[in-house]
């Protein structure tokens, strides 16, 4: 009976710990993930005191930052762009295609800021669950879909 006790607790602990060994925590999942993203070439990286900030490499615009805002939360956002002066039809139009895409999206949620019209992405990671290369790739999949998005918003 002991055995299997200690079989049990050994391989409950062995199961619930080796998730947290292979992540990066704490406040070194920042710099962690900046050596992933650094491996990358589609954006320029720039490391701030309390982000990163993932650059377009020719018009040197920030595409979305990445903040550790908790040990369990890295926040990827970005700013898609902006509805002025949209007649009623255009704005209607706008809010369905957020609807939609944050129905359909694996990456990122919109939303509208109704008095000023600025459309933002965001989208959350936790470092203890998420590897740092997956982190990364999701980073560049949030990108793509934050020009996407602001080209889309245009039409």
């Amino acid at each position: 009976m002991k055995l299997l006790v200690l079989t049990a607790t050994f391989l409950l602990c062995s199961l619930l710990a080796a998730p947290c060994f292979a992540q990066a925590t704490g406040a070194s999942a920042l710099g962690v993930l900046r050596a992933q993203l650094d491996r990358q070439n589609t954006y320029r990286v720039e490391a701030a005191t309390d982000r990163i900030r993932l650059l377009d490499p020719t018009s040197g615009r920030e595409i979305l930052s990445l903040r550790q805002t908790s040990p369990q939360t890295i926040m990827l956002s970005g700013v898609v762009g902006k509805i002025d002066r949209a007649t009623t039809a255009q704005r209607l139009r706008a809010e369905q295609r957020i609807a939609l895409f944050n129905f359909s999206s694996p990456v990122g949620t919109l939303t509208l800021n109704e008095r000023s019209g600025q459309v933002t992405m965001e989208h959350a990671l936790n470092p203890r669950l998420v590897p740092a290369a997956a982190m990364a790739h999701v980073a560049a999949l949030f990108g793509e879909a934050v020009q996407n998005q602001g080209r889309q918003l245009t039409r």
